[in-house]
Order: structure tokens, then C-alpha cells, then sequence
């Protein structure tokens, strides 16, 4: 019985999150004014140490779009996405849990990742069919809060929100543009 009320508890919180992320995001036209909302969202929910969105260039070549850190991960002054969790998303284009990346044998070779000594990640793709327009990274520093796969089946469901809002700013953009262009 306790079980199927924490189950349900946390259905209704993910329920929530969700109409959360995507009320805000789609109420406005702004990229940083997006994001900025997105990493307060993801900051309440996931309890995280920092939070980057990154999103593909016009080459396809990913880049931090926006971040928000902790103070306690500010303090250890360094800073980095993981690019060999990046290039696994990127190839497979899925999301990832991963506990203790420093003994997954996926990011053996992840400098990064030991050096941050990270405890627990997730990524996401932001993706609309098989483009891929971004991708969301979250990671804890602390073993106190590690993310688990209903975590990731969240983050999983709030990508294809981001995916369309990021893709109808970037629409938007384009039709401003191409206007100021006709009228000049």
C-alpha cells in the first residue's frame, strides 16, 4: 500500500512537472527567457548540482546554451560538461542514467567526468524526429541525491516539450528576420 502511494505521488508530481515546463516554456518567444525558466524548473525538481541546455549549431556541433550551478558546485571552481556522456547521447540518440560515472565502464575514459567526481548524471536528447536540436544534461555531485530511471523517464518526457518550444522560437526568429528583410 505504501508503495503504490509513493507510485502514485510521484505520477502526480511528474504530471505536474510536466504541465509546468510546458506552460512556461510556451509562453514565450525568447530563448534565454526559456531557459532560464527550464533550469528553475529542473533546479525544484531534480535537486541537481548544475543543469547545462545545450543546442546544435547550424553545423550540428552542440554547445552551452545555458547553465545554472549550485553554490556548492560553483565553489569547486571547475566546470565542465562531459563530452564522452555527450557523445554517447549524441550517437545514440537516447537518454542516459548513469550512478557513479567514474565506475561506468560507458565513461572510462571521461576525464572530465572523474575529475568533477560526479555522482550521478543524467542526459537527455532534444530531438523533433531525427533532428537533433539539443541536449539536456543534469548531474549531482553528492551521493545524498542520486538520480534514478523514473528521473529519467522525466527528463525523457520533458525533451520533446523543449524540442518543440526551441523549434518554434527558432521558427519565430526566422519569420522576424525574413520580414525585416522584405521591408528593407
Amino acid at each position: 500500500a505504501v508503495a503504490a502511494i509513493r507510485r502514485d505521488n510521484r505520477l502526480s508530481g511528474d504530471l505536474e512537472t510536466l504541465y509546468r515546463v510546458a506552460s512556461t516554456i510556451n509562453a514565450t518567444l525568447n530563448l534565454d527567457e526559456m531557459f532560464r525558466t527550464l533550469n528553475e524548473i529542473l533546479f525544484s525538481v531534480f535537486k541537481p548540482d548544475r543543469v547545462f541546455i545545450l543546442l546544435a549549431d547550424e553545423r550540428g556541433n552542440l554547445r552551452v546554451a545555458s547553465q545554472r550551478v549550485s553554490e556548492r558546485s560553483a565553489l569547486t571552481g571547475f566546470v565542465k560538461v562531459s563530452g564522452s556522456i555527450l557523445k554517447e547521447v549524441v550517437q545514440k540518440r537516447e537518454g542516459i542514467l548513469t550512478l557513479h560515472p567514474p565506475a561506468d565502464e560507458r565513461f572510462k575514459k571521461g576525464d572530465s567526468i572523474v575529475n568533477q567526481d560526479i555522482q550521478s548524471a543524467l542526459w537527455v536528447p532534444i530531438a523533433k524526429r531525427e533532428k537533433l536540436l539539443g541536449a539536456i544534461y543534469i548531474d549531482s555531485l553528492t551521493i545524498t541525491h542520486p538520480f534514478n530511471r523514473e528521473d529519467l523517464s522525466l527528463l525523457n518526457a520533458i525533451a520533446p516539450l523543449v524540442a518543440l518550444a526551441v523549434e518554434n522560437v527558432l521558427n519565430y526568429e526566422r519569420s522576424v528576420e525574413y520580414s525585416r528583410k522584405l521591408l528593407h
